[in-house]
């Protein structure tokens, strides 16, 4: 099987009020030849200098000009003969663009016009990425947090991107955390959860699996989402959904949430392996103490402390005794 090509390219969302800017080239016939896409440009893997060529590349093709703002994320789509990988940075307008209506058809589209515009499939997920995480993209904040039960519902989100580690892009769990800061709604934050999970071709099945596994149900839990209520696809399907690749995610590590036992107030606490050990060299130094001061008081060895021995056990009895006092007074208590 002859091995698929990757194309890189990079776009700009370019926003002004509440609307960004798709274009999309004309024929001669006034037809157009693609879907609606963000204005950008095609650029190598790892290319360090993917913003300046960015911005020239608007200011030279559709005589623009715009500042970057923030890097928005990649979209990866896989298609017959190639593999296409978009970079997206949200843009603020400084210059009007000039774009002759001959050659280049064009939208200052809001969010609610994506729907009803053909766009190509990686802009369409950049689109919907803008849609979702706009508020964390303009800087929002919001003071104060929310109710218990959203505050449980989010944290049990949290938790599952714990549990798959690696295997997410860590620029999609940094804006998934903003949002939770900014004034979305909860359904807003569930829309952007299922972005999360399936742009990373992750199956919420798998969290669910673990969660039940080692944590039995609780009468009183405050709450648990279900595989219906995100609507997330089984298992069947994300098999048979391509993998994303490593430009975006690194490499998949499995990693497993840690499982912290809840601390129950009255109940009693077992000593660790460091505190037993601690008051056992404690119980041996304070013997060689007083051994020492037997010795050295009866005296049974003439001037003891002066030879070599003497110093010798006077040091380590010492040493003994305050390595037995620091594991048993600040050795970790186990639950």
């Amino acid at each position: 099987m002859a091995k698929i090509k990757t194309v890189y390219y990079v776009c700009g969302v370019v926003h002004t009020q509440d609307r960004v800017l798709l274009i999309r080239p004309l024929a001669y016939n006034g037809r157009p030849f693609t879907p609606f896409f963000f204005p950008g440009t095609r650029i190598e893997k790892n290319d360090k200098h993917e913003q300046e060529r960015l911005v020239k590349a608007i200011k030279l093709k559709y005589k623009g000009e715009v500042s970057i703002d923030t890097y928005m994320g990649a979209s990866v789509r896989e298609f017959k003969d190639k593999r296409i990988v978009l970079k997206a940075y949200y843009c603020s307008l400084k210059q009007n663009f000039f774009l002759p209506k001959a050659k280049i058809d064009y939208r200052w589209a809001m969010a609610e016009d994506f729907e009803s515009l053909r766009l190509e499939p990686n802009d369409r997920e950049i689109a919907e990425r803008y849609v979702l995480f706009k508020r964390v993209y303009e800087g929002e904040l919001v003071a104060g947090g929310r109710n218990e039960k959203e505050a449980a519902e989010l944290n049990f989100y949290l938790d599952s991107f714990e549990y798959f580690g690696r295997q997410l892009d860590i620029k999609d769990v940094k804006d998934f955390n903003e949002l939770m800061r900014t004034s979305a709604s909860i359904e807003m934050l569930r829309r952007a959860y299922k972005y999360v999970m399936r742009i990373n071709h992750l199956d919420y099945n798998a969290y669910l699996n673990h969660y039940e596994k080692n944590n039995p149900p609780k009468k009183n839990e405050l709450y648990k989402p279900t595989t219906d209520e995100l609507d997330v696809p089984d298992r069947k399907t994300m098999a048979e959904t391509v993998k994303s690749t490593d430009f975006v995610k690194g490499e998949p590590l499995n990693k497993l949430a840690k499982i912290v036992e809840p601390v129950i107030p009255g109940k009693k606490r077992r000593l660790s392996k460091g505190q037993i050990t601690g008051i056992v060299l404690l119980s041996i130094a304070l013997a060689a103490e007083a051994a020492i001061l037997t010795i050295a008081l009866v005296p049974l060895i003439p001037d003891f402390f002066e030879t070599t021995f003497g110093t010798i056990a006077l040091v380590f009895s010492s040493l003994l005794l305050l390595v037995g006092v620091m594991l048993a007074f600040y050795g970790q208590k186990e639950g």
